[in-house]
């Protein structure tokens, strides 16, 4: 699926976005958050266990984690293993916020390839929703990379994230 083809999720947060946002091109054209249904508040409080919503901005990404198998010999190749895993901070805030009970979403910016896709159902699979996921033609889904060493001590950490450069609200203005 590509990621112009997602369900709109959006609505459930919209009273949470800055009225002077726009949802991202990649949902704008199915995305009516004016017409969302709002909850009166005295029938709010008669909801039971009613939870926050509470909407994540920020990394979206891969975590790659090469360990290396025995002593680290700089210079040398190393035999190690690798592990790979949705990360990023805005992510694990709102998988922690959501495993709580929360009602919680994310919004963030990926590529248009394969791992953004990859991402986003790996966000929904966990019943966090989406929200105005940016997606840039330019640039790849951002990545982490962690060289540790056989006792899991950080030997180097390489962050390919030019793609949040360009995470600004300006860009969610009604005129972009």
């Amino acid at each position: 699926m590509l990621p112009t083809q997602r369900p709109n999720r959006d609505k459930e947060f919209a009273d949470l976005i800055p009225k002077s946002l726009d949802p991202c091109p990649v949902l704008r054209h199915y995305s009516n958050i004016s017409t969302l249904h709002q909850t009166p508040p005295e029938e709010s409080s008669q909801l039971p266990h009613s939870k926050p919503r509470i909407l994540c901005f920020g990394g979206l990404h891969y975590d790659d984690m090469i360990r290396c198998e025995a002593d680290t010999i700089l210079n040398e190749s190393n035999p190690a293993s690798r592990t790979r895993a949705p990360g990023g901070v805005a992510l694990n805030v709102a998988r922690t916020l959501s495993a709580l009970g929360n009602t919680v979403g994310l919004s963030s910016r990926i590529g248009a390839d394969r791992e953004g896709v990859e991402l986003i159902d790996y966000v929904t699979s966990l019943g966090i929703t989406a929200v105005s996921i940016q997606t840039d033609n330019t640039h790849g889904t951002a990545r982490y990379t962690a060289v540790l060493d056989r006792t899991n001590s950080l030997i180097l950490g390489l962050a390919d994230m030019g793609i949040y450069d360009d995470f600004k609200p300006n860009d969610w203005r009604e005129d972009k």
